[in-house]
Formats: C-alpha cells, structure tokens, sequence
C-alpha cells in the first residue's frame, strides 16, 4: 500500500490545505494570530451567557495550560479579549471578548463558511453524511487511544 492509500496521509494532506487556507485569511487581518485563536474567539463569542475561564478553553480543544495562557496573553494584548476577576475565587479570571474580538470572528466566520461552502460543494448529500459519520468513528477511537495512554 503506498502511503497516498493511508487514512493519515488523506487526512493530513486535507488539513494542510484547509489551514494553507485559513492562516492566509488569518494573516490577511495581520493581527499575528494563528487558526487556533480564531477558534478560541469563536468559543468566546458562542457563549456569551457563560462564564468562560482557561480550563474551559484547555479541555474544549484539548490543549495544555501552557499553551492557552500564552494564547490568552496574546490575545488580551492585541485588544481581542480581556480577563475579569471573578468574586467567588481570587485566582480565576473569567474571559471576555472584547468588541474588536466580537468583530474579527464575525469577520471570519464569512470566510469559513465561505470555505465550508465550497468544500460541501465538492460532495453529494449523502458523501456529506458519510464523511461526517466516518469522521467521527475515527475521531472516537484516536480519543480512546489518548485517554488510555
């Protein structure tokens, strides 16, 4: 079997499109972010009821606490987000999105749906239906596989 046959060689060739993609469209708001921000600001945006802090952030997308809190620093120094105390525990900051971060993901999400758009295109509703079933099958046991390392 030659590696082009394989489920990650597939998998990863697709996602470095999608994100070739997604950072020039990133970067065309030179704000030096990268894709995993924009993410972020969109958790923010789609939960403005909730009281959002960085563990939330951690386990919705899997990443460590190193790694968020400088995200979170980067954010907050470009005026996307800021930290609020919170009165029940000194230690948490709850995260807010700031207007300038409401009006970049409203922004982006143009262009991603633009981007959905075409890739949906490119299927029938039924390859739809089965990419998203098949996805998830793989998805479930790579977390399987993570949980019992």
């Amino acid at each position: 079997m030659s590696h082009k046959e394989t489920i990650l060689y597939s998998l990863k060739m697709i996602d470095n499109l999608v994100r070739k993609l997604m950072d020039r469209h990133i970067t065309a708001d030179k704000q030096g972010l990268t894709i995993m921000h924009t993410w972020i600001v969109g958790f923010l945006y789609n939960n403005p009821d909730r009281a959002v802090y960085q563990r939330d952030i951690e386990r919705e997308f899997r990443v460590n606490r190193a790694t968020v809190s400088g995200m979170i620093s980067l954010m907050e120094q470009k005026g996307l987000i800021r930290r609020l105390s919170v009165s029940h525990d000194a230690r948490l900051k709850k995260l807010e999105l700031t207007q300038l971060g409401r009006e970049l993901h409203e922004k982006q999400v143009r262009r991603f749906e633009a981007l959905e758009g075409t890739m949906e295109d490119a299927l029938t509703p039924e390859e739809l239906r089965q990419l998203f079933v098949i996805t998830d099958k793989l998805r479930h046991a790579l977390e399987t596989l993570v949980q019992n390392d």
